[in-house]
């Protein structure tokens, strides 16, 4: 689906079920109720109840920053080889590469940290405060992604190239989104158009 859709555990749902013997009750009386104003009170009742089943918990996130020296590129190319094609390209020109699926980013000051990745559970959050001396990180199992370590583009070494590919019908679509950089040079749009131009040309 094209939204994010989280399942919280809420033991108070259970609450609900104390209506069916009073639903079970009414079913077997039969009558036909006349009901005033139906095409008002129908989608009212229908609004109420699409807020009562929305009325939950919300998911809790563990708010997380991405290093000072990374830059979130988001840079979309596509081309016409596969995905093997692509990776001989960059296996003949000495780029080194690796699939992952695991990244670690930095959590902000006192919000909260997962303990434990799976069941998602509100018991399992507690607030935390990041001191000087440490640094706590959230780890994220993400769709597998290629990590390059090291790549030079035009003088300039980027370092944690981290891209992903996919396999259409007819064209490859490449995403790049991030690297880092250890460069004083400023990351401006005039370097975002450069980088996304030889990417580009790499990708062809």
């Amino acid at each position: 689906m094209p939204v994010p859709i989280t399942r919280v555990i809420d033991y108070w749902d259970l609450t609900a079920l104390t209506m069916l013997p009073l639903a079970w009750l009414l079913a077997r009386i039969d009558y036909n109720p006349q009901i005033k104003y139906r095409r008002i009170f129908i989608p009212l009742v229908g609004c109420i109840a699409l807020f009562s089943f929305c009325f939950t918990s919300p998911p809790r996130y563990a708010l997380y920053y991405y290093p000072p020296n990374q830059i979130r590129f988001y840079g979309n190319f596509k081309t016409s080889k596969s995905e093997e094609q692509i990776l001989d390209k960059l296996t003949s020109k000495n780029i080194s590469f690796h699939i992952d699926s695991v990244s670690y980013y930095p959590i902000g000051d006192g919000e909260y940290y997962l303990r434990t990745d799976e069941p998602i559970d509100s018991s399992k959050w507690v607030r935390v405060n990041n001191t000087r001396d440490s640094v706590l990180y959230r780890r994220m199992v993400e769709r597998p992604f290629y990590l390059i370590p090291s790549y030079n583009l035009d003088g300039q070494e980027l370092k944690n190239v981290k891209m992903r590919i996919t396999q259409g019908n007819k064209k490859t679509f490449i995403y790049v989104e991030s690297f880092q950089t250890d460069s004083k040079t400023e990351y401006n749009n005039k370097l975002e158009k450069q980088y996304k131009k030889h990417f580009k040309k790499l990708f062809e």
